[in-house]
C-alpha cells in the first residue's frame, strides 16, 4: 500500500479576516481545485464513505477572535496525505499545476498564491511519496499524531480522547475499504484486547463541521 504526503506552501499578500471555520474553508476549495481540473475524479471522491485523503490543518500567522480569524500576510503552509498510488498522482500532478501555473487559493475570502509543492517524509526523492506498510514488516509499536482536530463518533456519541478501540477500527475499516488484506484473528470485537497505549499527550480541541461545533481531541 503506497501513502503519500505532499507539503504545500503559499503565500498570503494582504491581511485578511475571514469566519472562523478555516478547515472548512481549506477542504471546501481543495474540492474545487480538484473539480475545476478533473471533475469525473472529484465527483467519485465525493462519493466515497471513506475518503482516500486527509488534509491537515493551515500552519501560519494567524489569531483566532471569537467568530473572526486574523490572517496576518506572509508564508502559510498545509500537507495531504493520500492513500494509494492512483489517488497520489492525480494529487501530486494537479497540485505542481497549480504551483507551475501559479493559481490561487482562496479560503473564505483570504487568497493566496500557490508557492511551491515538496513530497515529505521518508525517501522524499520520490516523485509522489512514501511507500510504507511493507508487506511481511511486524511493527510492535505504532505512534499516532493526530494533526487535525479529531473526533471519533459511536452509537451517537463523540469520544473526547481516542480510545485504542475506536482509532484502530476506523483505521482498519479504511484499510479494507482501500484493498488491504483482512488480518487473521483480528477482529473489531478483540482490537481493545490486544492494544495497550503506553503514552500519550493529548489535548482537547474545538472545530467546526458543516457549521456544528465538535468537541474533539489533538495531539
Amino acid at each position: 500500500m503506497i501513502v503519500s504526503r505532499m507539503l504545500l506552501k503559499l503565500k498570503l499578500k494582504k491581511d485578511t479576516v475571514i469566519k472562523n471555520d478555516l478547515n472548512y474553508f481549506l477542504y471546501s476549495s481543495i474540492f474545487k481545485l480538484l473539480k475545476s481540473q478533473f471533475e469525473e475524479f472529484t465527483t467519485n471522491l465525493k462519493s466515497m464513505d471513506f475518503k482516500p485523503f486527509t488534509i491537515s490543518p493551515l500552519r501560519g500567522n494567524f489569531k483566532i477572535d471569537g467568530e473572526n480569524i486574523l490572517l496576518y500576510s506572509g508564508y502559510y503552509n498545509f500537507e495531504i496525505t493520500c492513500i494509494g498510488e492512483k489517488i497520489s498522482r492525480i494529487f501530486y500532478a494537479i497540485l505542481c499545476k497549480a504551483v507551475v501555473e501559479k493559481m490561487k487559493l482562496t479560503l473564505g475570502g483570504a487568497e493566496f498564491d500557490f508557492v511551491s509543492i515538496i513530497p515529505s517524509g521518508r525517501n522524499s526523492n520520490q516523485k509522489y511519496g512514501v511507500k510504507i506498510l511493507k508487506r511481511g514488516k511486524i511493527y510492535n509499536k505504532i505512534k499516532f499524531s493526530f494533526i487535525s482536530p479529531t473526533a471519533f463518533r459511536r452509537k451517537r456519541i463523540n469520544y473526547l480522547f481516542p480510545e485504542p478501540y475506536t482509532v484502530f477500527s476506523s483505521i482498519y475499516r479504511r484499510y479494507l475499504k482501500f484493498g488491504g488484506k483482512e488480518f487473521r484473528n483480528i477482529t473489531e470485537k478483540n482490537l481493545s484486547d490486544l492494544i495497550v497505549v503506553s503514552k500519550y499527550n493529548i489535548k482537547k480541541a474545538v472545530f467546526s463541521v458543516k457549521g456544528d461545533i465538535v468537541r474533539g481531541f489533538v495531539g
